[in-house]
């Protein structure tokens, strides 16, 4: 007993000690900790390519009753490059173009933003009095560039964000080679943690760890996955939507609005703010029809197609998805955003049993 005492006695120390190092050297810790997370960033890209298509995988294995994993992943492997091959050839060029055509035209804005203005009533007062057509002048080359950054869909941020150049293209390359590993030996390899964790723990332990894993994946997957179905949908659908009511660069202010539409409460109308006010440069007109159209999109997904395909897989209030968004925004930005709900929610499950096993029984509650 005596040994053990001071086993834990030693260990104590060591970690205040570990704990008085890291506080007095945090700048260099958290250096060393973000140069490491970027060596296994290849495991980052491999562990979310292994996720995302999981389900297709999963769909073969048991509608098409495929009998080796070698043609099952030979088949979404060839879905999942056709997918990045159609991107680079039919729509990144489109995407492209239309960003440079806006950018070779931003010296015009405030040229037609000046026209419009001259058709409203009191007009003269509006732009010489309150200096209207000063602040455009001055400010609109700075709107449209943080119009772009509001979206994030300019050409060189998806190069720098997606690939970070040639070592980006490297982890990328390296995390499909991962992601089949993982998607492979799946099997394997949650079998072999669930055996260390009940090696680890206690068996009542170990069962509470690899429950509560179980809910955090069922709340990742259900929500990312179905988000991500969902948004694809609503692309496609204002796509379609926004061609047929002649709207010029349709194809970008959909993909803007499908990226956005993956965010939830806020993402619809994140993505509507870009679309309009890009089709107000050329059209009051077409962008009044635009955000209608939006409009009747968001209320349909809202609905009827978010329901049905997303159902109540999180299971949590307005105001808990609210809170969470905003401060996942706050610290990671549009991924904050994206991952924030099922995270909360994922920290929440801790809080609640915490609660149930700490709060008394109902009996005595009445007593």
């Amino acid at each position: 007993m005596f040994k053990n005492n001071l086993f834990k006695k030693v260990l104590f120390v060591l970690f205040c000690l570990i704990a008085y190092k890291i506080v007095d050297n945090y700048v260099f810790f958290f250096s060393e900790i973000g140069r490491f997370l970027s060596i296994l960033s290849p495991f980052f890209w491999g562990i979310a390519f292994a996720y995302i298509l999981n389900p297709l995988m999963c769909l073969f294995e048991s509608k098409f009753k495929i009998p080796k994993r070698v043609f099952t992943l030979a088949i979404v492997y060839l879905i999942f490059f056709g997918i990045i091959a159609l991107f680079s050839i039919f729509i990144i060029p489109v995407i492209a173009e239309n960003i440079k055509e806006l950018y070779s035209k931003s010296s015009y804005y405030p040229n037609i933003l000046y026209s419009y203005i001259e058709k409203l009533p009191n007009s003269e007062y509006l732009l010489k009095n309150l200096g209207i057509m000063n602040l455009i002048e001055n400010n609109s080359s700075s709107i449209l560039q943080w119009l772009f950054q509001f979206s994030n869909l300019t050409f060189n941020s998806i190069l720098t964000q997606a690939f970070n150049i040639t070592s980006g293209l490297f982890n990328f390359v390296l995390g499909i080679f991962v992601s089949i590993y993982l998607l492979y030996d799946k099997e394997n390899l949650i079998n072999y943690n669930k055996k260390v964790i009940r090696a680890l723990f206690p068996k009542d332990t170990a069962f509470s760890i690899l429950n509560y894993f179980s809910k955090v994946n069922f709340y990742f997957y259900n929500f990312l996955i179905g988000k991500l179905i969902d948004s694809t949908i609503i692309g496609i659908l204002c796509y379609i939507g926004l061609s047929l009511l002649k709207i010029k660069y349709s194809l970008l202010l959909s993909i803007i609005v499908g990226m956005f539409n993956m965010i939830p409460y806020f993402g619809p109308f994140m993505g509507a703010v870009p679309a309009i006010l890009l089709t107000l440069i050329y059209s009051p007109i077409q962008a009044l029809w635009v955000a209608l159209f939006i409009l009747f999109l968001q209320q349909f997904d809202g609905w009827y197609l978010g329901p049905k395909i997303l159902g109540n897989t999180v299971g949590a209030s307005p105001l808990f998805i609210i809170f969470s968004i905003l401060v996942g925004g706050g610290f990671a930005g549009a991924l904050g955003m994206l991952l924030a709900v099922p995270l909360f929610k994922s920290l929440f499950l801790l809080w609640e049993e915490f609660i149930d096993k700490r709060s008394p029984d109902k009996k005595d509650l009445i007593e």
